[in-house]
C-alpha cells in the first residue's frame, strides 16, 4: 500500500519558514518531519504546494503531486503528530480521521487521491462513504512553537538508529547516551552532559575544544561546532556553522550562527547567516505569556522564527516571538515582524526598504557556492515567485522602494 505523505492550510501557520519548502521537511528531533514518517516505507508520494514541486524535485527522491490509482493509499498529513496517533495509523480498514476541519490521516482508495489547487487533499475531510474518527487538536503540530517544545523528546525516540563510538571527552551522565559517529571529529576539552537525555553527533561533524553539549541535543552530518554551548532541546542540521549559546532550538541546514550571541526557542532557515553577537529574546521581562500576531502561544518563552536566506548584522537584536521574512538583512534591534525582502534597520533610523530581487538571488548564489551547492534555475524561479507573493507584506509595512544607504 502506497503512502502518501501531504500538506493543507495548517503550513500558513508556519509562514515565513514554511514559504521555501514543505511543512514536512522541517528538522525534528534528528530528522525531518517527512524522513520520521516515511522510514519503513518504499512507495511514498508528496502532495505539496505547486510552486515548491520543482525545487523539491531536487531535494526528495520520491514521487510529488502523482499517485498509482490502484489499490488503497494511506494518506497522511507532514504535520501529524505521530506520538500521539500511532493507534490512529495503525487501524485497519478504510476511515478518515479529522481533527475540526483539517485531515489528519486517511485510508482510501487511491483513485480518491487527485485534485488541483494547493490543498488538493483537503477535500478528504468532505468524504462521507468512510468511517470518520474525530481526532483532537493536539494530532497535529499547528504551531511551530509545538515543534519546539517536543524537539527534545523526538530526539530521545530517535536515537535507536545511532551507534554509540568509544570518545575519550568528559561525560557527566550515562556514557551510553554519547552518540558519537566514528566519523565525527572531537577535540579535547569538550563536554558533554547526559544526564538529561541523548548527544547524539553524526557523521563529518567536527566539535572545537571547549564546547559543552547538553542533551537531548543533535548536531547533523558535517557540521561544525565552535567553541559553543548548546543547551537540552537543539537540534542543528547538516552542512552547519555554529558557535555561542544555544537552547531549545531547530536550526535546519546550510545555516551559520559563527559567533558569540544567544539563540532560544528558536527556529532557523537555511542559507542564514547570524552576524556576531546576535541574539534573541524569548521572554519578557514580566514573565507574561507571549502572544503572536494576536494569536496566544500559551507559553511565557517563545523565541523567534527566521526564515531561509536571512542576513543579521552584528550586534543585531531581536525580541521574542518576531518573525524574520525571506531573504530579509536585519540590523539593530527587530521590536516587530519584518516583511520578506526588506533591508530592516529602524533603531538606525532608517525606514524600512525593499531589497532588490537580483540581489537577493546574487548573495543565494554566493552563499551556496561556499558550501559546494549550484545554484540552478529552480531556486531562483522560486525567489522570484516569493517575492511576489511577499509583495502584499511589504506594503502593509510601507517599505519603500528606495536606495538602501548605511
Amino acid at each position: 500500500m502506497s503512502l502518501i505523505v501531504f500538506e493543507d492550510s495548517i503550513v500558513e501557520n508556519f509562514y515565513p519558514l514554511t514559504l521555501t519548502r514543505a511543512g514536512f521537511e522541517l528538522l525534528f528531533g534528528t530528522k525531518t518531519l517527512l524522513s520520521g514518517l516515511t522510514q519503513n516505507h518504499d512507495d511514498v508520494s508528496v502532495y505539496v504546494r505547486g510552486y515548491l514541486r520543482n525545487v523539491l524535485k531536487h531535494r526528495l527522491k520520491h514521487k510529488i503531486n502523482s499517485v498509482e490509482r490502484d489499490g488503497d493509499a494511506l494518506v497522511v498529513n507532514g504535520l501529524i503528530n505521530s506520538s500521539k496517533t500511532k493507534r490512529i495509523l495503525g487501524r485497519e480498514g478504510r476511515f478518515v480521521a479529522v481533527s475540526g476541519n483539517n485531515v489528519v490521516a486517511a485510508r482510501v482508495p487511491a483513485r480518491y487521491i487527485s485534485g488541483s489547487g494547493d490543498y488538493p487533499l483537503a477535500k478528504l475531510a468532505t468524504l462521507k462513504e468512510f468511517d470518520i474518527l474525530k481526532a483532537d487538536e493536539s494530532t497535529l503540530y499547528r504551531h511551530p512553537w509545538e515543534l519546539v517544545d517536543d524537539n527534545a523528546k523526538a530526539i530521545e525516540e530517535q536515537t535507536k538508529g545511532f551507534q554509540s563510538a568509544k570518545t575519550d571527552v568528559f561525560i557527566n551522565g550515562p556514557r551510553s547516551r554519547a552518540m558519537v559517529s566514528t566519523k565525527a571529529e572531537i577535540e579535547s576539552p569538550v563536554a558533554i552532559d547526559t544526564r538529561k537525555g541523548h548527544v547524539v553527533i553524526d557523521a563529518g561533524a567536527h566539535v572545537d575544544a571547549m564546547t559543552r553539549l547538553e542533551g537531548p541535543c543533535y548536531i547533523g552530518k558535517n557540521t561544525k561546532i565552535r567553541s559553543a554551548q548548546i543547551g537540552e532541546g537543539t537540534s542543528i542540521g547538516d552542512f552547519c556553522v555554529i558557535g555561542g549559546e544555544i537552547e531549545h532550538s531547530v536550526i535546519q541546514s546550510y545555516a551559520n550562527k559563527a559567533h558569540l550571541g544567544y539563540l532560544g526557542h528558536s527556529i532557523v532557515g537555511s542559507w542564514v547567516n547570524l552576524g556576531a553577537l546576535t541574539t534573541n529574546s524569548n521572554l519578557k521581562n514580566t514573565y507574561g505569556e507571549i502572544k503572536i500576531n494576536d494569536i496566544s502561544t500559551k507559553r511565557i518563552k517563545v523565541g523567534s522564527y527566521i526564515a531561509d536566506n536571512v542576513k543579521t548584522a552584528i550586534g543585531t537584536l531581536i525580541l521574542a516571538g518576531k518573525k524574520i521574512g525571506i531573504t530579509s538583512h536585519v540590523y539593530g534591534l527587530a521590536a516587530e515582524d519584518v516583511p520578506s525582502f526588506t533591508i530592516y534597520a529602524k533603531t538606525l533610523d532608517k525606514r524600512p526598504v525593499e531589497l532588490e530581487l537580483q540581489s537577493a538571488i546574487e548573495t543565494q548564489k554566493r552563499m551556496m557556492a561556499r558550501r559546494g551547492v549550484m545554484q540552478n534555475s529552480d531556486y531562483v524561479n522560486l525567489l522570484k515567485h516569493i517575492f511576489k507573493m511577499t509583495i502584499n507584506e511589504r506594503r502593509h509595512m510601507k517599505v519603500s522602494r528606495e536606495k538602501f544607504k548605511i
